[in-house]
């Protein structure tokens, strides 16, 4: 869950992200098993045994990928899901309009929803996953993320053990305890830099990890920057020629400060955009560690 922040740093709206788990738990409490079964039953196929996570995960995916009566996929969504009667016949229609194709061509975040859904009743039906721990229908719906990440951390023994199977080629699963440790170490390793050094900033002096205390940091940067460990050692592009530097960041200041679109000039959606502005603030110093400068001029916003 997201927890906003106020502006001195004080996590806020722990209540709002308690009730919000409460409220899935007990939507995702009222999903009958039987809803599966009977999509399975109209697709043709019987509620079989799976001998592993992976084999069910697998048969979860390939069902709502399947051209095979695609319908009865589409209504196990709107089952699953809750979805409002008002709804329900639009939903219907939108899909006969575009061809009445697989759920996976229609919808494919839906049909990961589904898979996720469909894997939870095979496993449990299989024996794999318990049935004695009601918050596993809770911690399940965690993996409905998977598809907007690149790296998975969670120390939940049920996402550690069915996370990896909806993992696509470019993403990866990290064990909380794990992660943990090597953080520490990392810590550790900083600590030990000189005042002056730390006080630089963290984006100065730890760029990039070092290889030698932080294995598993190491390998998540090898997955998912390749390329980093021979860049380490290269000046920034902000070095050597001052008037190159200059030019670009006015480019870049221009470009930020440059008036909104106005709404009925917006593109379409298929229009190819060449850049775009995110804007962030961060806090000068969080915690023992200073993120930016200790002498960098504050920003006058």
């Amino acid at each position: 869950m997201r927890r906003r922040h106020s502006a001195d740093g004080r996590k806020a709206g722990s209540a709002r992200s308690s009730g919000t788990r409460q409220g899935n738990g007990a939507r995702l409490e009222q999903i009958d098993l039987e809803s599966a079964a009977e999509a399975l039953r109209r697709d043709g196929r019987p509620l079989v045994q799976y001998r592993s996570l992976s084999e069910a995960a697998q048969a979860a995916k390939d069902l709502v990928a399947s051209s095979r009566n695609p319908f009865s996929w589409l209504g196990f969504v709107v089952r699953t899901l809750n979805v409002s009667r008002q709804y329900e016949r639009p939903v219907i229609e939108r899909w006969h309009e575009h061809g009445r194709r697989t759920l996976l061509e229609h919808a494919p975040y839906a049909a990961h929803i589904a898979a996720v859904e469909l894997f939870l009743h095979l496993a449990l039906a299989s024996g794999l996953i318990g049935t004695a721990r009601s918050s596993n229908r809770v911690d399940i719906a965690y993996l409905n993320y998977i598809p907007f990440c690149k790296v998975f951390v969670s120390s939940d023994t049920l996402h550690r053990r069915s996370g990896p199977h909806f993992l696509r080629p470019d993403q990866m699963f990290v064990w909380g305890p794990d992660l943990k440790t090597d953080l520490r170490a990392l810590n550790e390793h900083y600590s030990k830099l000189p005042e002056e050094v730390r006080e630089s900033g963290v984006m100065g002096f730890a760029k990039y990890p070092p290889d030698d205390c932080a294995p598993l940091v190491a390998t998540i940067w090898d997955k998912m920057a390749p390329g980093w460990r021979t860049k380490r050692d290269k000046p920034s592009v902000l070095s050597g020629d001052a008037g190159r530097d200059k030019k670009l960041v006015d480019e870049v200041r221009r470009f930020e400060n440059a008036p909104p679109m106005p709404a009925h000039e917006a593109l379409p959606e298929d229009a190819e955009v060449t850049s775009m502005t995110i804007r962030r603030a961060i806090r000068r110093k969080r915690g023992s560690w200073w993120q930016i400068g200790k002498d960098v001029p504050a920003s006058k916003e």
